[in-house]
């Protein structure tokens, strides 16, 4: 996803290949939320913004065990 135009498509795709990993490598995971946005912040390497993603996820059956995850690429 690297060197992906930073359009619609580019976050559709990441959101499978969020959903995908996470059922692949940890079923007892629940997804209650993921956003995948493009950064408003143009203070990035050379003025080129990045993708904020949100993950929320909790351990299947277990609301207390509820987390939410935040990166910037």
């Amino acid at each position: 996803f690297l060197f992906e135009p930073l359009d619609e498509q580019l976050h559709e795709e990441i959101v499978t290949e969020v959903y995908t990993s996470i059922a692949t490598n940890h079923p007892e995971w629940e997804i209650t939320k993921l956003s995948v946005m493009q950064s408003g912040d143009t203070n990035s390497y050379k003025g080129v913004p990045g993708i904020i993603i949100i993950l929320n996820i909790m351990i299947r059956g277990d609301e207390t065990s509820s987390i939410e995850v935040q990166t910037t690429l």
